[in-house]
């Protein structure tokens, strides 16, 4: 399965979210899938890999 089609259901949340939201999105998203999320996640939403690890930097531990 391919990871569009596997992820399909958060793709549509991520296209009704305005620009804030979807970068939150998609740091819970990379942090969420572990290993390898936020290529997953820059692959499948378009967003780059640098604002991605921008935001996660942003995350309090």
């Amino acid at each position: 399965m391919d990871d569009i089609e596997q992820h399909k259901n958060w793709l549509k949340v991520l296209a009704l979210a305005n620009e804030s939201l979807t970068r939150k999105l998609a740091v819970a998203k990379a942090l969420d899938l572990g290993w390898g999320g936020i290529s997953t996640v820059a692959r499948i939403s378009g967003m780059s890999i640098t604002t991605i690890r921008k935001g996660i930097q942003g995350v309090p531990s």
